[in-house]
């Protein structure tokens, strides 16, 4: 008799465990599909920002000749190729709120890192997913402050 008390028991044991694992699967499912959702939030605030600023960053580019001097956009009348495709420099203020572009970012030929000049590119304050200010990096052989010939 003692020895199906011992059974008895154990299948008790034995069906708690089970029926711990599955609430664990289940309330871990609930929760990882509830990150995902966020995460795909996040990630598509993201992309929509990434798109505005390169969107901004190309028309800033073409346009960049028309604030050359001349009647015609270079300094003889006509338009100067070689300064178009400049890029701004960035917004090296503390947390990218500014929103303008540093006025010189270094030497001719490096690089420069900082936030991206949203202002300067006619964008309204643009943020990622997580609400940070977008980094932006430009290479020192397209930025218009010094800028290569």
């Amino acid at each position: 008799m003692s020895t199906r008390r011992h059974q008895s028991g154990f299948a008790l044991l034995l069906f708690m465990v089970v029926l711990i694992g599955f609430v664990t699967a289940g309330a871990s499912k609930f929760l990882s599909s509830s990150v995902i959702q966020q995460n795909d939030q996040v990630r598509k605030k993201t992309q929509t920002a990434l798109i505005k600023a390169k969107q901004a960053l190309l028309s800033y580019a073409v346009d960049y000749r028309a604030e050359d001097k001349g009647p015609g956009g270079g300094p003889d009348g006509n338009v100067d190729l070689y300064r178009m495709g400049r890029l701004p420099c960035p917004d090296a203020s503390a947390a990218g709120t500014e929103g303008n572009q540093d006025p010189g970012c270094g030497a001719l030929g490096v690089n420069s890192a900082g936030y991206l000049p949203f202002k300067s590119i006619g964008l309204g304050k643009i943020e990622d997913g997580n609400g940070q200010c977008l980094w932006y990096i430009v290479s020192g052989d397209y930025k218009n402050s010094p800028s290569a010939e």
